[in-house]
């Protein structure tokens, strides 16, 4: 009699465990459900003019801009340069990548960035950053590996 008390009990309790699907915690969820890069799309400006600032849309206080300066013939690519502008706080320190448009999903994907930058806190900065890209009208500014204050270790920053 206790068995099979026993045997009904555990198979209504597995039953009722199997009846609920598990989601993930904030804590487990990517830290971004956003996009962490802007379009920009320079087609319709003359060559060497700076693109209109574009946020972030993972952090809302970083800003930046593009241009392309000119066609480097050796590399058979475009000179793209970008500058940031930091509405934070407090001293951003970031990684980030320029690509053709086209690399947008790979590059979110793989979240492979070369390139590190810190802005001072409510700041532009006055010089710029480049990179070759053989894309002569609509690069994609990918960011990530944000941190903020005094030191670049520690913790990335979640989106905003």
């Amino acid at each position: 009699m206790k068995t099979k008390v026993t045997i009904a009990l555990t198979s209504a309790l597995m039953l009722v465990l199997m009846s609920f699907t598990i989601v993930p915690s904030e804590s487990t969820a990517p830290s971004c459900g956003c996009e962490e890069g802007v379009l920009f799309d320079v087609s319709e400006l003359d060559g060497g003019t700076w693109s209109s600032w574009g946020t972030n849309p993972c952090f809302r206080g970083l800003d930046f801009r593009v241009r392309n300066t000119r066609y480097n013939e050796y590399a058979k690519k475009y000179h793209w340069e970008v500058q940031f502008r930091n509405c934070y706080n407090q001293k951003a320190a970031f990684n980030y990548e320029i690509v053709p448009y086209h690399e947008r999903s790979e590059i979110e994907r793989s979240g492979r960035t070369t390139n590190r930058v810190d802005v001072a806190a409510n700041t532009t900065e006055r010089g710029t950053h480049w990179d070759l890209v053989p894309e002569a009208n609509q690069v994609f500014v990918y960011v990530n590996k944000m941190r903020f204050g005094a030191s670049s270790w520690g913790d990335y920053a979640p989106c905003d």
